[in-house]
């Protein structure tokens, strides 16, 4: 409830208010139910009541009184072929969202037994009739995921009642109706979803790999790719992945090369949309970054590692190509570039651990997870941050004992044809310029001296004492 006024009292009228209302319409219900008839009028009582219960205090007055049970009876009725309120389960939902003491009531009703039938029911409708029950469904399975978002009662009775091979059955038969389907509705896409993320709520507790069918989970993952208007479809089966072995799923009809080349292509996408822009002089890079890209760069690039660890050959050189600089990013200093190996490079200079650490290993073990290897692609610049923070010894380029690779400078990766190139266009800078770079630099050791960074003299300052600045 908004509090209104510094001594409540105005709060405490609104919920007066509404549990008046709620109280007249659940009357309202509880005389339609004796009738064993309703009216147009007590089916647009369940309509007010969805949309009152919106918040913990009426939740709780609905789901702790005779409400429940009523709206309960409307939801499941006795005869599962009897017309039910999808309006009543809406209102279910949201009071066990908003109360957790309804959700024991919930079970202590053998509301997932009965939730248990109507999945069945709906599997034994021929296939032309099931969409119409799409929103029951998806209704649902959102208050199973609710129920089973911590190890409790609720998943062990789902075991009992073979909650996995009813799973399986809804997966084939969700990636058999998509496939049949040119167009798929926000609906359609949101029922498959919500029965991901239970199966992702019933895997993650404990080791039931043996009971999932997972091919018609990745079938579903490649059929997602013609449809990347709704990206979280995605990432949903990717989620449920990443719990599961996918070690003999690497052929033609699954895990193919044109699988993970749109997996990389949505790699891209994500990395696109973080700014990555480089900036001059010393002026941190804005991160335009939310944490739903963040937590999918991380998803992603987690399910990339697992398919890199069980791979074809292939699907490796593919991975390399993609995500490791090639000769044509050797032209100019590495990172600077479009390609996505660019992107990925830049990425590991984040700040934002979600994104810069998984790709960073992604990068290190499509290198063989070998350090001289590792440095030699992609600079030693950009490894050197990598190896040191997780503890892992490398040599420095100046060091005798460095495999430097032939013709490129092993600090940028660049080429040093092309370096020389590239020097040899600069124009020289004017007095002005080097003032100003001059200058530049005096600020950024300010800063590092301020903040303990650096224990080292400042060497502008040093320069400015000494005379050597005039010179």
């Amino acid at each position: 409830m908004v509090v209104y006024g510094l001594n409540g009292i105005k709060t405490r009228i609104l919920i007066d208010i509404d549990k008046k209302e709620i109280e007249r319409i659940v009357n309202c219900l509880k005389n339609g139910l004796e009738r064993g008839k309703f009216v147009e009028e007590q089916y647009e009582c369940v309509s007010q009541l969805k949309k009152i219960v919106r918040d913990d205090e009426t939740a709780e007055i609905m789901g702790s009184g005779d409400g429940f049970s009523i709206l309960f009876q409307l939801a499941f009725p006795d005869d599962i072929k009897q017309e039910k309120s999808i309006d009543a389960t809406r209102c279910i939902f949201n009071i066990m969202l908003l109360y957790d003491g309804s959700r024991d009531i919930f079970i202590e009703k053998k509301g997932i037994e009965r939730i248990i039938k109507e999945y069945m029911h709906f599997l034994e409708l021929p296939l032309i009739h099931r969409k119409e029950n799409f929103d029951l469904i998806f209704v649902y399975t959102r208050i199973l995921f609710l129920l089973t978002t911590q190890h409790g009662k609720a998943i062990t009775i789902l075991k009992e009642l073979g909650i996995f091979q009813i799973i399986n059955s809804c997966l084939t038969y969700f990636e058999a109706y998509l496939v049949s389907n040119d167009s798929w509705s926000e609906q359609d896409l949101y029922t498959v979803q919500e029965y991901l993320k239970l199966l992702f709520n019933l895997i993650r507790h404990e080791d039931t790999h043996s009971l999932i069918n997972i091919s018609p989970l990745i079938k579903l993952l490649n059929l997602s790719f013609t449809n990347l208007i709704n990206q979280q479809f995605t990432f949903e089966i990717i989620n449920c992945l990443l719990n599961l072995p996918i070690e003999t799923f690497f052929d033609d009809e699954h895990i193919s090369e044109r699988c993970v080349e749109q997996l990389l292509n949505i790699l891209d996408m994500l990395l696109s949309s973080i700014d990555l822009g480089i900036y001059p002089n010393d002026s941190p890079p804005s991160i335009n970054s939310d944490t739903l890209i963040e937590t999918r760069v991380l998803s992603l690039v987690t399910f990339l590692r697992k398919i890199l660890k069980h791979s074809t050959e292939a699907i490796r050189a593919l991975l390399v190509s993609r995500l490791l600089p090639q000769s044509k990013d050797r032209e100019n200093i590495l990172g600077r570039g479009d390609t996505l190996s660019s992107k990925t490079l830049r990425a590991i200079t984040l700040p934002t651990p979600l994104v810069r650490e998984p790709i960073s290993w992604l990068l290190y073990e499509l290198n063989h997870s070998n350090v001289t290897e590792f440095i030699n692609s992609i600079g030693f610049g950009y490894a050197s941050g990598f190896l040191a923070s997780h503890g892992i010894p490398f040599v420095s380029p100046d060091s005798k004992d460095f495999d430097a690779p032939h013709g490129i400078n092993p600090i940028t990766g660049q080429t040093l044809e092309a370096e020389r190139m590239a020097l040899s266009h600069l124009p020289e800078m004017t007095e002005e310029e080097k003032e100003r770079d001059a200058e530049r630099l005096f600020i950024m050791f300010q800063r590092l001296e301020k903040n303990s960074i650096l224990s080292v003299k400042n060497p502008i300052r040093d320069a400015f004492e000494s005379g050597k600045f005039s010179e």
